[in-house]
């Protein structure tokens, strides 16, 4: 299930990312401007320069929402421990213990 989950999220970014290196090129194909930089820059190193950024700007994404993850489930397993420590176990229990044969034997 789990490698279901990251294959599907992993998927996801693919799709979505390329996605924008389509936009931005579609966008240019139609703007002047491309123009001027394809006289100045190759155009394989123009759809190379798109493709390296969008890949930095994917990974930068996820190095943020995995810190994000891990801050969260720091922050929340704090706080379970605090409520877990904060409750008193009763006073008959606290006095008992298990033996080895399983009786509880209170002092």
């Amino acid at each position: 299930m789990v490698g279901f989950l990251f294959t599907f999220l992993i998927y996801m970014f693919v799709v979505g990312y390329g996605g924008q290196v389509m936009q931005s090129v579609i966008e240019e194909k139609a703007n002047r401007i491309v123009e001027l930089m394809v006289s100045s820059v190759k155009p394989f190193e123009l759809m190379m320069g798109k493709i390296i950024g969008v890949m930095l700007v994917g990974l930068l994404q996820m190095a943020i929402w995995a810190i994000l993850l891990v801050v969260i489930l720091s922050g929340v397993s704090v706080y379970f421990l605090m409520i877990l420590s904060s409750w008193a176990m009763p006073e008959a229990f606290s006095r008992c213990c298990l033996t080895w044969s399983s009786r509880v034997v209170c002092t």
